[in-house]
């Protein structure tokens, strides 16, 4: 019996490893918008590939106002509520806000695809290593 989990413990590894080297390399960016009169946006893309979304947290001046994902979703439990109305129409019309909510899109739509790495990237966080 040792030996089963020895091996399956080695697989789940060996699977962990290849799924981290797929990651995207559009998953981790930012970029700003300035929405005027002090207001300004930073969009970020998701931590890494296998979870997250591309989201924008907004700003006036130095203080975090809200934050949302492409999708019009939560993110880290804010939204946009408590940012103006005209603020929130500026940066969901911005190109760079078209631009993340096209690729987080893209990536989604790559998430739900059957692969290899999504398999192994599903094994390896459901596994838990037993003493080898």
């Amino acid at each position: 019996m040792k030996k089963i989990v020895k091996i399956f413990s080695l697989f789940a590894v060996l699977i962990t490893m290849l799924t981290v080297m797929t990651v995207s390399a559009s998953a981790a960016h930012s970029v700003n918008v300035n929405l005027g009169s002090g207001w300004r946006a930073r969009i970020d893309g998701p931590l890494n590939a296998h979870q997250g979304k591309f989201h924008g947290h907004v700003y006036h001046g130095n203080k975090q106002i809200g934050a949302e994902n492409v999708d019009g979703t939560k993110h880290d439990g804010r939204s946009f509520s408590s940012v103006p109305k005209k603020k929130v129409a500026k940066l969901k019309g911005s190109a760079k806000w078209k631009e993340a909510k096209e690729k987080n899109g893209k990536l989604m739509k790559q998430r739900s695809k059957l692969t290899f790495s999504n398999i192994g990237y599903w094994i390896s966080s459901h596994t838990m290593i037993l003493e080898l």
